[in-house]
């Protein structure tokens, strides 16, 4: 039987390392995969990592994976700052056995969620 490679969720991944450095900065927000039930606009600030796909691999060495992070907010502001200031910590992040490297592709872009009425932003 040959050797069978796996990789770690890029998802599961990035929320962990968010969770982590969210708490290091003494940020008050949520960290998980989609958004809280019943998240509202009056809800703590929330941080969705969201894997946008695995453009690339070097099996059986490592996949490239595109995780997207979406700050929720009940102002644009906040959102963008959120966003903003995940961005910023993950790519200040020096890589480990998990995440060896973290690369930035696009800045906070901003929106409104339809469904729960948050201010919102994204990056990748």
């Amino acid at each position: 039987m040959p050797d069978i490679h796996t990789y770690p969720d890029p998802e599961v991944a990035v929320a962990d390392l968010l969770e982590d450095l969210m708490g290091t900065l003494g940020e008050t927000v949520t960290v998980d995969i989609g958004v809280p039930r019943g998240w509202g606009r009056s809800s703590v600030p929330h941080l969705a990592p969201a894997l946008d796909g695995t453009p690339s691999t070097d099996h059986p060495v490592a996949v490239y994976a595109t995780v997207r992070v979406v700050a929720y907010a009940h102002l644009s502001s906040e959102a963008k700052r959120l966003a903003a200031l995940a961005h910023g910590a993950l790519c200040a992040h020096p890589g480990d056995t998990t995440i060896a490297h973290i690369s930035s592709l696009t800045g906070p872009l901003p929106a409104r969620d339809p469904e729960t009425g948050a201010e919102i932003a994204a990056v990748t």
